[in-house]
């Protein structure tokens, strides 16, 4: 067994998209996940809002979470408003949990001889803002959020919370509106297994910790079992049956209540599963704590 066969992933997240870590597979398969749709954010009905609003990013910043859109008003269809005369703004919105929304009033830019509204800016080079937030530690409080922008760019999506996906729904229709849609963590493809059971190994892996953690869902009939096996493919230890539906289980062991005796040595895990679905696993321990 070379270096190279062996892959060293400490305590940091493996997700079941692909095949990099995985030697053999058996009556398991790939699963892709759809986006969970959720409530209406942001009904798009003020005047300088309308069917041509498109592309909202959305930031967490600290207990918050902010959102910048483009809003097109239905008054750009008026046949006395020429091509040039189009401005497509970029809009503001807030949110302390990311469900309720609210538009708060800037006072930046005039709109209709009034400037009561969370319009941004209108610079027709920034029809669609990609927003972003430049963190690092020499950067001025006041001048952390940036965008960057070209007509036809896309803005794009930010992970909050599992993950949270904010789209334009009902575009160029008299009810446009901004829907939040919601998906586990590292839940977009998972490991599954029907009811006639399966069972998926790694590759040789060396890892950090004393704890393996993993990211799971069962049916009520399903279940998963863990085997940490040796390079020979012999079980060092095999955990208690696991069935439920967690982001973050610490597996249970039949022998011994940690793993570190085995960390920096090259082992495999094996997964036997029924009705189940594997996201991700990682090793953890009190030392390393969060993922870095």
């Amino acid at each position: 067994m070379t270096e190279r066969e062996i892959f060293r992933i400490d305590g940091k997240r493996q997700l079941f998209v692909d095949k990099l870590l995985i030697e053999e597979i058996r009556e398991l398969s790939f699963k892709i996940h759809q986006p969970i749709p959720r409530e209406k954010v942001l009904e798009l009905n003020k005047p300088w809002e309308g069917s041509g609003s498109w592309g909202p990013t959305v930031i967490k910043d600290g207990d918050n979470f902010r959102m910048w859109y483009r809003a097109l008003g239905d008054w750009a269809k008026e046949e006395s408003v020429s091509e040039e005369e189009i401005v497509y703004f970029t809009a503001f919105a807030e949110s302390s949990d990311g469900r309720n929304w609210n538009r708060p009033n800037l006072g930046h830019i005039e709109f209709e001889g009034t400037r009561e509204n969370n319009i941004v800016f209108d610079r027709m080079d920034m029809k669609n803002a990609g927003v972003f937030l430049d963190n690092r530690p020499s950067v001025d409080p006041n001048t952390r959020f940036k965008a960057v922008g070209a007509l036809g760019s896309g803005a794009r999506p930010s992970e909050i919370h599992e993950m949270s996906f904010y789209s334009v729904q009902n575009y160029r229709r008299d009810n446009v509106h901004i829907r939040r849609f919601s998906m586990r963590e590292d839940g977009i493809i998972s490991m599954h297994a029907s009811g006639n059971g399966g069972e998926v190994m790694t590759k040789p892996v060396i890892y950090k910790g004393e704890h393996l953690e993993i990211n799971y869902s069962t049916s009520a009939a399903g279940s998963i079992q863990v085997e940490l096996l040796d390079m020979d493919g012999s079980a060092m230890e095999e955990s208690v049956v696991i069935f439920g539906d967690e982001i973050g289980r610490i597996v249970k062991w039949k022998k011994n209540d940690s793993l570190g005796q085995w960390q920096d040595r090259p082992v495999r895990l094996r997964f036997n599963m029924i009705e189940a679905d594997i996201y991700s696993f990682r090793f953890v321990s009190d030392s390393i704590g969060p993922e870095n």
